[in-house]
């Protein structure tokens, strides 16, 4: 079954969320423009659009609910799941409009206007934070809360627990904790986040880090029994690196470093698939 969804305009969506009983979608200030194609990426950010996440309910296509938020821009979502009381609890990286502007231009696409928050420092970069957002379906409501204030994207978890409560989430720092944007530029980082604790382990790299796939282990019971694995790459061109940590000892030595025959240049997403 298809349905349509109305949009207010054309809106960058790159990801969306599922729980086990919502679609989630996120309508932000990135639309598409014409008049910047063949300028690089022909994306912006537009003042006169509204943030707002879209609720679906699984067995309601088409139908949905439209919960507005702060301005702001989320590429990549985290996690996603409904809570006891039937909220909805919705993890992601989050760009403040500042860093939008100033991660388009990074990226190569072509810089409009810029919001009147003025991008310093690390900002300078294009960075984003994790943070969480809790719908509530029942009253219309919306909590934003910012989990981190390290630079982070490509959020990931165990594909397993995807649209359900999950303790750990994994993602990418490239300048978690530099003092100026750039010192940022040569630091790397994978984290883990556990939501029981709110701590936030890191394993610290000298390369750039792909995003991180957890790899369960055959026998394991915990939710952190296996192995996050990424390709880091070095910024002068030199052979990349598979790189194995485990996963219930992230600060701890790497399991397993693998040269590669030639360098990888940095790339996006990847999944684990069995044999």
């Amino acid at each position: 079954m298809s349905a349509g969804i109305p949009g207010a305009g054309p809106s960058k969506t790159h990801d969306f969320a599922i729980t086990d009983r919502h679609a989630v979608f996120l309508d932000l200030p990135v639309t598409f423009r014409f008049d910047l194609v063949g300028q690089g990426m022909p994306d912006a950010w537009d003042d006169g659009c509204a943030a707002r996440i879209g609720i679906m309910e699984l067995d309601r296509p088409g139908h949905v609910r439209w919960l507005g938020i702060d301005p702001c821009y989320v590429l990549h979502v985290g996690s996603a799941h409904t809570d006891a009381p039937g909220r909805i609890v919705l993890d992601g990286a989050r760009y403040s409009a500042a860093d939008t502007v100033a991660m388009w231009s990074r990226l190569g696409g072509a810089t409009p206007a810029t919001p009147a928050t003025p991008a310093a420092d690390a900002a300078a970069l294009g960075v984003a934070r994790l943070h969480r957002w809790t719908l509530d379906p029942a009253t219309g409501s919306v909590t934003e809360t910012a989990r981190d204030d390290r630079p982070v994207e490509f959020p990931t978890l165990d594909d397993r627990l995807v649209g359900r409560a999950s303790r750990y989430l994994h993602a990418v720092s490239d300048g978690a904790d530099a003092p100026s944007a750039a010192e940022a530029r040569g630091i790397a980082a994978i984290v883990e986040y556990d939501d029981a604790t709110g701590a936030a382990d890191t394993h610290p790299l000298d390369a750039a880090a792909g995003e991180a796939v957890f790899v369960p282990a055959q026998d394991g019971t915990a939710e952190d029994d296996g192995w996050l694995l990424t390709i880091t790459t070095r910024r002068d061109g030199s052979a990349s690196q598979l790189l194995v940590l485990d996963a219930a000892d992230l600060a701890g030595p790497a399991v397993a470093a693998v040269t590669l025959p030639r360098g990888v240049p940095a790339g996006f997403h990847r999944s684990w698939i069995e044999d």
